[in-house]
């Protein structure tokens, strides 16, 4: 891998800055997780995860700083896969928003037997923007999760987890392919998402 300086000089520019100075508003304490656009099929990904420093002068507050650090996706999704796969209460561990999306006998039971491990599930975590952080299968790594199920997607927006807006892409093909975020929305050939970052247990029918 390059080193970070070298493929970021101009940072204020980069789409993980810009995304973790504009959540600072919604979540002051919280890091922003961003993987490559269709990092799962080029070999071994980084996450990026960074977060924003703002200072106070006189009444005016402004961003002076992104901090974060870089690691190997497959760490991430070995600590998630250990966490979702353990035999408890699958409810514990979701936002309320999601809670009435999953069925009531999965949610209700108490050491619920379905989990990230079980073949009737499969687990996603996605980005605010609709795009896959971390799932059971690699090569989904920086998709956006419209293209992987479609059907879901369009659930998600009906029960306001996700807002559907209109992106329009004034540059044509003439696209900057050096910094294709999963959450770079504006970049990308597909009807942007906005939302809460989500975890999600979906059910195999």
């Amino acid at each position: 891998y390059r080193h970070f300086s070298e493929s970021n000089r101009r940072a204020i520019d980069e789409v993980w800055y810009k995304r973790a100075v504009d959540h600072y508003s919604i979540e002051p304490d919280s890091f922003v997780f961003s993987v490559p656009f269709d990092a799962g099929a080029h070999g071994k990904p980084l996450v990026t995860a960074t977060h924003a420093v703002f200072v106070d002068h006189k009444g005016h507050r402004a961003p002076a700083a992104v901090v974060g650090l870089q690691f190997q996706h497959s760490t991430l999704a070995a600590h998630f896969l250990n966490i979702t796969s353990t035999d408890s209460d699958v409810s514990l561990n979701f936002p309320l928003s999601l809670i009435s999306t999953f069925p009531l006998s999965c949610l209700q039971c108490s050491g619920c037997k379905k989990t990230c491990a079980s073949e009737e599930l499969d687990c996603y975590v996605l980005d605010n923007n609709g795009f896959i952080i971390l799932s059971e299968s690699a090569e989904h790594t920086g998709k956006f999760f419209g293209h992987i199920d479609g059907t879901i997607m369009d659930s998600l927006v009906q029960d306001k987890i996700y807002k559907k807006v209109a992106v329009f892409d004034y540059q044509g093909a003439c696209s900057d392919t050096k910094s294709h975020y999963s959450d770079a929305a504006s970049t990308l050939d597909v009807s942007g998402y906005t939302g809460v970052t989500a975890t999600l247990h979906l059910l195999r029918h």
